[in-house]
């Protein structure tokens, strides 16, 4: 008896939350417009796959699944964006953190990096939006053993938010990260093989506006 029950109020949330015509919708601003700064927490978990390639070595390459939470998760993100009035349109960027006992490149490794972004917002209604951004990424990961890599990537999100209270919510959607330029160093010496990285991701975060 209990299973209708979970399912009819399930439907009811979602109805609640999507519905153009909610009581809420009616009386609160959408996202973007009821707080323009918005800070992220992004990639808390979910799953990613890369491809990494060495093209000054025969065009060698091998790919990695990733699934995880943080601190495991894949690349989480602590950002801070701005929306520009009412326009939707969002400018910032975020801090890159992971850490790993098996990392993109099957060795333990912490990641740090930076990704300014671009944003575009497109409200349903107030408790629900698309959130397109897109940008630059840069990482930089130390490998257990010694060494480190770094990468530079044209990067994009589409994020699904869903505020089911005001001024906080979650996060979900696909990334890419497409990598243009990296090296593989060994020790202090940086001029190590060519080394690219591009990313393909489901995941999710938390987001707070103000």
């Amino acid at each position: 008896m209990r299973r209708p029950a979970l399912v009819s109020a399930a439907v009811a949330l979602a109805a609640w939350t999507l519905a153009p015509s909610d009581a809420r919708a009616q009386e609160e601003a959408p996202f973007s417009q009821r707080g323009h700064t918005v800070i992220v927490l992004d990639n808390l978990g979910g799953f990613v796959h890369s491809e990494s390639s060495y093209p000054n070595v025969n065009n060698s390459s091998s790919g990695t699944n990733v699934w995880g939470i943080f601190p495991f998760s894949p690349i989480a993100r602590f950002g801070v964006h701005e929306f520009i009035g009412d326009t939707g349109i969002s400018l910032g960027g975020a801090l890159v953190y992971s850490d790993s006992s098996q990392s993109f490149q099957e060795q333990a490794g912490t990641t740090f990096g930076i990704a300014p972004r671009v944003g575009y917002a497109i409200p349903f209604n107030a408790t629900a939006a698309l959130w397109l951004r897109a940008g630059l990424t840069y990482l930089t990961e130390s490998i257990s053993g010694g060494g480190n890599q770094w990468q530079f990537s044209p990067a994009g999100e589409v994020f699904l938010v869903i505020t089911p209270v005001s001024h906080f919510g979650i996060t979900l959607g696909p990334w890419i990260e497409w990598g243009v330029a990296g090296k593989e160093c060994t020790g202090n010496n940086c001029q190590g093989q060519d080394f690219r990285q591009d990313f393909y991701g489901g995941t999710f975060g938390i987001l707070a506006d103000f």
